[in-house]
């Protein structure tokens, strides 16, 4: 059996068994919440977490990587997952977000029936497997990345089509490969989808109610990403980025009078909490975003304007979520895990 028809074959079993008698019913009853519920209380109290972007992008310094370059440009020499916790821990990070597959399409575990992954790479250590262990060892809430945007997989090499829907053959790979974590790997807190414009409602709707399928406890964030979290700033969630049960707000504050957990879509009221996620790097290219990959010129921001970040986002009742950068050899760098030291000395006098 060839990949398309894998894939197909695959997506339609689970098509089956979602439209199953009496389990539409209950599919469709999935969807974010109007009240503030346990889970929405818990993640509500989690004021600081982290998020690792490291993978194909890392070894070929470009943050916007088209997967053009061979699995094996992956390798990373002193991969140590651990160290990146223990940095985390030294801010109290209490939840934490790995790119499972960012838009080079290059995926941090041994995907099914996948030749674009770690095993593909000769380095056969699942990165996600790791980073999931390291999580709960430390009660760290784990939460995995994934990136729709992915010209590899949608045949676009050679030209990145930011605004353009996915085929309907790469919507099974998505399928397949979030289905395929959320069995994998127990546990997952936290589900982020970037640059959702790429999916059709219906499509979006069938990642989210999946997830919680697999995984009821998992709480989907959608980011907004960086334009349109300037301009909303947690209060309205964008069409194209719903459904979600976290307002994901990329590189941006909430807003000055705090952020309002109630927020509106299409004229109702959800309870989502907040995060304000905001890269550690320097300015891409000199452009208005900031560099999320390790790269030779990378440098991480001076502790003082990190806190000034957190202390901003806490205080106007969001959560401070930090991307740090391994490199790579698969470590945090010695001077930027210095900064983080810097910040958290800053934070524990802030208490």
């Amino acid at each position: 059996m060839n990949r398309r028809n894998f894939i197909q074959s695959a997506t339609l079993m689970l098509t089956q068994k979602w439209m199953s008698p009496g389990w539409a019913a209950i599919h469709s009853a999935l969807k974010p919440s109007g009240k503030r519920t346990p889970d929405l209380a818990k993640f509500e109290q989690m004021k600081v977490g982290v998020s690792f972007h490291f993978g194909m992008s890392t070894f070929t310094g470009n943050d916007y990587d088209e997967g053009t370059a061979p699995a094996t440009t992956y390798a990373p020499s002193q991969l140590n997952v651990d160290q990146w916790l223990s940095t985390a821990a030294l801010i109290r990070a209490c939840y934490a977000v790995l790119t499972a597959k960012h838009m080079s399409g290059f995926c941090l575990w041994d995907a099914d029936n996948y030749d674009y992954d770690v095993a593909a790479s000769g380095n056969y250590n699942d990165v996600v497997a790791s980073f999931v262990t390291g999580c709960k060892k430390r009660n760290i809430m784990p939460g995995l990345y994934y990136c729709i945007l992915d010209p590899r997989n949608e045949g676009n090499q050679g030209h990145v089509d930011w605004e353009g829907r996915v085929s309907a053959p790469y919507f099974s790979l998505i399928l397949r490969q979030i289905t395929e974590l959320h069995r994998k790997y127990k546990g997952i807190g936290l589900q982020v989808i970037d640059i959702p414009r790429k999916l059709s409602a219906d499509e979006r709707w069938e990642i989210y109610r999946a997830v919680k399928t697999l995984n009821p406890h998992c709480l989907m964030m959608v980011n907004q990403t960086w334009d349109i979290s300037h301009v909303n700033q947690g209060r309205i969630s964008s069409p194209d980025a719903w459904p979600t049960d976290i307002m994901l707000s990329e590189d941006a504050l909430p807003p000055e009078g705090g952020h309002d957990p109630w927020v509106v879509y299409q004229g109702n009221r959800y309870y989502m909490p907040m995060v304000s996620w905001f890269p550690s790097g320097p300015f891409y290219n000199g452009k208005k975003y900031r560099d999320w990959f390790w790269n030779p010129y990378f440098k991480t921001r001076p502790a003082a304007d990190l806190f000034d970040l957190y202390q901003k986002t806490v205080s106007r009742n969001g959560s401070f979520m930090l991307n740090l950068s391994p490199d790579t050899r698969g470590l945090l760098p010695e001077d930027d895990v210095e900064q983080i030291n810097r910040l958290a000395e800053l934070m524990r006098g802030s208490h």
